[in-house]
């Protein structure tokens, strides 16, 4: 019987050993569980400070992004604007410019007209002259023919002075075209307006 609870009492005091070896690796996993649990607890407060840090960035960014494509969005619409303005220059351009060769041609052609005008002024004023040779020489047609002559003479010069004035002015029409800044649909109207008002030939 002795022996037997000196066996027994062997045995309680192994299951005694193992019962506090298990604790205390119990107490070790759970120390190191906490730990751990410590630890994944601060990385996900700094994770959760890194993803709002970052959503606050996202945001900041999307607004910029908002901000320059408005403004590339404007920028496009001033540059087709300015394309079609400059688009529209220059065909005004163009047209002005087949409105200089017009007024040139024609100013061209008033000074070939004035030319011949004072060629035929001046056969007409020799051709007076000669008549009024001829009729001071007859016999007493000299005093009525002196008066008619230089009537008619009178007459001829003022209608050259006239010509004259209105070839002398087209240098200032044609200028005066030039810096036109109204429609140019109503231009050939104006132009026209002239020519009836005997401004232009």
């Amino acid at each position: 019987v002795k022996k037997i609870l000196i066996e027994m009492e062997d045995q309680k005091q192994t299951y005694e050993q193992k019962a506090k070896e298990a604790l205390q690796k119990m107490l070790e996993d759970k120390l190191q569980t906490e730990q751990q649990l410590q630890n994944s607890q601060r990385s996900l407060a700094a994770t959760r400070e890194d993803a709002a840090f970052w959503k606050e960035h996202y945001t900041t960014l999307k607004a910029e992004l908002t901000k320059m494509t408005t403004a590339h969005a404007e920028l496009k619409n001033s540059f087709h604007i300015l394309q079609s303005e400059l688009q529209q220059a220059d065909t005004q351009n163009t047209q002005l410019c087949q409105v200089l060769r017009s007024l040139q041609s024609e100013h061209t052609a008033l000074q070939q007209r004035a030319s011949a005008l004072r060629e035929d002024n001046d056969l007409k004023a020799e051709h007076i002259s000669a008549i009024e040779g001829t009729a001071c020489r007859g016999n007493g047609g000299c005093k009525e023919n002196t008066l008619k002559i230089p009537v008619h003479k009178a007459k001829y010069t003022r209608t050259l002075k006239a010509r004259s004035l209105r070839m002398c002015c087209m240098p200032q029409l044609a200028k005066k075209f030039l810096v036109f800044k109204g429609p140019l649909k109503s231009f050939p109207t104006r132009l026209k307006g002239l020519r009836e008002a005997k401004w232009l030939f």
